[in-house]
């Protein structure tokens, strides 16, 4: 996962309460398959 630097360490303390209150995800998925998905909605 890559986010801006100056949000980093929020997005890392966010990831670690999701995985102590042992929260599911699903899915994650890279920028391009919200792009392509865009796309091909046209």
């Amino acid at each position: 996962m890559i986010v801006n630097a100056q949000v980093a360490d929020d997005v890392l303390f966010i990831f670690r309460e999701l995985f102590m209150r042992k929260y599911q995800i699903r899915q994650m998925h890279l920028i391009d398959y919200h792009h392509e998905a865009a796309f091909y909605r046209k």
